[in-house]
Order: structure tokens, then C-alpha cells, then sequence
């Protein structure tokens, strides 16, 4: 009976181990259970390494793809060359998001506009982003996002993720 109860515990932690390697926190993410994330954090969990699962707008259809979008039929409400812009009333991490921006083309580009400051975003997303992000003035890689002021209103902030320059 002890060798099963000793063989049963290691074989949780092993099981714990596994699923935690597999989490987000491979992708430049610090483990974060998925039963505390939202439809929406989950379909942008990879937005740490610059990394989407399906969050994109289908060529020939126009209809975006990841099931968060189906779920909700949500449809975007401009679609401006290459990338489909969605307004939103979500929150990311506790921040309020005012729009976003997905691929509609094969250009690789998402963005969320955020309704706080550059600093109050860097402050409250750190935790997750272990790899920060990139500023204004540093060449970007396409490895992490970029952190900027919002072109129109200084009080709040873009976060995006753009191809690899290389």
C-alpha cells in the first residue's frame, strides 16, 4: 500500500511538473493556473513571446478564427487593409482594453490599445511578461512586444507584437 500511495504522489508531481513546462511560462510567461484567465487572456497567453494560436481575420471569409471571436460572434468593426480592428470592452491582466488589432492579410501584426499610462501598464503586466518589452528607441525582433504611448491620447498605451525585422 505505500509503494502505490508513493508511486500515486510522485506520479501528481510529475503530472504538475509536465503541465506547468507546457503552460505559458515556456513562452516567456509566468505560470498563471488557466482556470484564473479569461476566454480572452488565454487566446493572447502567448502575447509575451510575440506568439498567436489562431488569432487572426480568415482570407477568403473575413470572419475572424479563434473561438473566442466565434463564441461571441463578434465581427470586426473596420477592416483597414491589413489588419482588422475590433473595439472591445475586455480587460487584460486588469486593464482596460479599448481596441484591437489582428492580422487580415499575411502581415503579422497585433495590437491592444490600453487605457492606461506606459507605466501603469509596464507596472501591472511585468509579472507576466518576464522579457519586458521593447521601447521606442530599440530595434524590434518580432521576440517581445512593444510598449508605447498611444499616438493620440498620452494617458494611454499600445502594446503589439510586429514581424521579425530579420
Amino acid at each position: 500500500m505505500t509503494k502505490n500511495r508513493t508511486l500515486s504522489t510522485s506520479i501528481r508531481r510529475f503530472s504538475t511538473l509536465i503541465l506547468f513546462s507546457l503552460s505559458g511560462y515556456a513562452a516567456g510567461f509566468d505560470h498563471q493556473s488557466s482556470n484564473e484567465l479569461s476566454e480572452f487572456e488565454e487566446m493572447l497567453v502567448g502575447f509575451p513571446s510575440c506568439q498567436f494560436d489562431g488569432v487572426y481575420l480568415d482570407l477568403k471569409t473575413k470572419a475572424p478564427v479563434h473561438k473566442y471571436f466565434v463564441n461571441r460572434n463578434l465581427k470586426p468593426n473596420e477592416i483597414n487593409g491589413e489588419f482588422a480592428i475590433f473595439i472591445l470592452g475586455e480587460k487584460f491582466y486588469g486593464i482596460n482594453v479599448h481596441k484591437m488589432l489582428i492580422p487580415a492579410s499575411t502581415f503579422d501584426v497585433h495590437a491592444l490599445y490600453l487605457k492606461e499610462s506606459v507605466s501603469n501598464v509596464k507596472n501591472k503586466l511585468s509579472k507576466y511578461f518576464r522579457h519586458g518589452f521593447y521601447s521606442r528607441d530599440e530595434e524590434d525582433h518580432g521576440e517581445k512586444p512593444t510598449l508605447r504611448v498611444h499616438p493620440d491620447k498620452s494617458n494611454w498605451s499600445v502594446l503589439s507584437c510586429s514581424p521579425r525585422a530579420n
